[in-house]
């Protein structure tokens, strides 16, 4: 088989042409961070509607809830929820999702420990979009204090092992073909 880089590819070298869709995003306001899919849907996505594809949510604040304690448990469900697309040929892209950076402001991502706002209020209500809290002071410093790598070094140190632990769960499984590392970063 001749591996080409700049596309994707199956196991006899042929490009891949995905189609697919986004699974649910009732995972954001779901307490257990897992979509309302069904087994009986994921079957109805492949059969009645073609997809081959699913880009599939998971939140780093319940991957990693306490600083350096990763949950099993959650990565159970997901795998679970994976091997629905996986085990029928669907191919599988794990998205580390994120808006507004944590659940602490009314987003997903971060877990609560993780938020380092540098003493501003951690209220960000505000008229207009939800998308527009991104730019309130203490969403702006977590973001700077994950990104800037000097006073918090722990934040992306954590974040790569908590994407370690879930390397480690798919790394066998050859239809999860892609992890986005971070859903529309700041």
């Amino acid at each position: 088989t001749r591996i080409d880089a700049t596309i994707i590819q199956d196991n006899f070298g042929r490009q891949l042409i995905l189609h697919g869709l986004n699974t649910s995003s009732s995972a954001k306001s779901d307490s257990l961070r897992n979509p309302w899919i069904t087994e009986n849907n994921v079957e109805k996505e492949h059969t009645q509607y073609g997809f081959n594809f699913v880009r599939y949510l998971i939140f780093w604040d319940f991957i990693e809830p306490e600083q350096g304690v990763f949950n099993t448990e959650y990565l159970n469900q997901v795998q679970e929820r994976v091997e629905w697309y996986t085990s029928r040929g669907m191919y599988v892209m794990l998205d580390m999702h994120q808006d507004i950076y944590s659940e602490v402001f009314t987003g997903d991502g971060a877990p609560a420990w993780a938020v380092r706002p540098d003493g501003a209020s951690l209220d960000v209500t505000m008229d207009g979009p939800w998308w527009l809290k991104n730019i309130s002071p203490a969403v702006v410093n977590s973001w700077k204090n994950f990104w800037g790598y000097s006073k918090h070094k722990d934040l992306q140190d954590d974040y790569i092992q908590s994407w370690k632990f879930v390397a480690e769960r798919f790394k066998s499984n050859p239809k999860v073909i892609g992890y986005d590392l971070m859903n529309e970063p700041w």
